[in-house]
C-alpha cells in the first residue's frame, strides 16, 4: 500500500470531519455518512452534494511516508 485517501469537511458542525479510507469512494461515503448523522440531529434539509460544497470539503490522496506541511492535501 503507497496511499489513502482522506476526505474532509473542514467547517462542518463546527470543527469538521475527517475520514481516512483505502479508496477514494471510501472517504466519500464516510464523509456522507457523517454528514447523514449530523442531518438528522439537525433536522436539516441540506444535500450531502450542497454541503460538501459550501463547507469547503474535498478529497486527497495522501502518499504514505511523504512529509507533508501545513498545506495538507495541496
Amino acid at each position: 500500500m503507497t496511499h489513502i485517501w482522506v476526505g474532509i469537511i473542514p467547517d462542518i458542525f463546527g470543527y469538521g470531519i475527517t475520514v481516512a479510507s483505502l479508496t477514494e469512494a471510501g472517504a466519500k461515503k464516510g464523509l456522507r455518512k457523517s454528514f447523514q448523522v449530523w442531518k438528522k440531529h439537525r433536522e436539516s434539509d441540506t444535500k450531502f452534494s450542497d454541503a460538501f460544497e459550501n463547507w469547503g470539503g474535498y478529497i486527497t490522496k495522501v502518499e504514505l511516508d511523504k512529509p507533508y506541511n501545513d498545506n495538507f492535501g495541496e
